[in-house]
């Protein structure tokens, strides 16, 4: 009973490794709607494993190593190809040093790999991180392909190539993940300064999505260009205000 018990996270986690791959074939086609559900079905998939562990009581080391594995393609692969082919369409057609540039996005997928591979041994990540977590990076990278054309007037207006914005923005995620600045989770609770970090990146997000919606005549596609200003808001306000240092104190 016990083995079979041990199935049923480990399930969900390769259902998380199935839609990050259904996800990425979404990519190469450059349809971004598959793709943001896939991404969303990996989240979800995400949460339920470590969920199903806890509650039946069988967490244990196999688990944690599969979940990383299925959370570098879903999480660090999938958006690397992602912006993979964003910088690629601003490039066409490639001259021959602009051939490198789009791969450059995969470092993103190495970073995120460095990242939780730190994250399985690393004992202090217990109430909450130490750099961007991969599923964050996910959502704000793969946010980005419904920003694409605003992306693509606004730097060509400055005379400047998008894909050195995207490029940028692999660069900044990488560097997020891998550093060591102190970002709450949702049970990060007990630190007073993680209730606004959390607060607020939930309310703003909220109303960024209800604000793009109703703008494009309730377009729910339009309203998904809220996940990428959410995610980064997260990052900003986690770095200005998070401090896990006091945690409440309970009689």
């Amino acid at each position: 009973m016990q083995k079979i018990k041990a199935l049923i996270p480990n399930a969900f986690t390769l259902a998380n490794l199935f839609f990050g791959i259904l996800g990425i074939f979404h990519a190469f086609d450059r349809n971004w709607d598959g793709v943001i559900m896939m991404l969303s079905f990996s989240l979800i998939m995400d949460v339920f494993d470590g969920l199903a562990a806890r509650v039946l009581g069988v967490a244990g080391d196999l688990g944690k190593q599969l979940d990383s594995l299925a959370d570098v393609v879903s999480f660090g692969v999938l958006p690397s190809i992602v912006l993979f082919f964003l910088v690629r369409e601003q490039c066409e057609p490639l001259s021959i040093y602009q051939q490198f540039f789009p791969l450059a996005c995969l470092i993103l997928a190495m970073a995120t790999a460095y990242r939780l591979g730190k994250f399985n041994i690393d004992t202090r990540q217990s109430d909450y991180f130490f750099g961007l977590p991969s599923p964050a990076q996910a959502i704000a990278s793969v946010g980005l392909a419904f920003w694409a054309n605003e992306i693509s007037t606004f730097f060509r207006d400055l005379g400047i190539n998008p894909a050195a914005f995207y490029l940028s923005f692999v660069a900044i995620m990488s560097i997020a993940m891998l550093s060591e600045l102190r970002l709450p989770a949702f049970k990060s609770w007990k630190y007073p300064s993680a209730r606004p970090v959390l607060g607020l990146t939930i309310i703003l997000g909220l109303a960024l999505f209800i604000y793009f919606y109703v703008e494009s005549g309730n377009n729910f596609r339009e309203g998904l260009k809220s996940l990428s200003p959410a995610l980064l808001l997260y990052l900003l306000f986690g770095a200005l205000i998070f401090r896990p240092k006091t945690p409440v104190q309970t009689a």
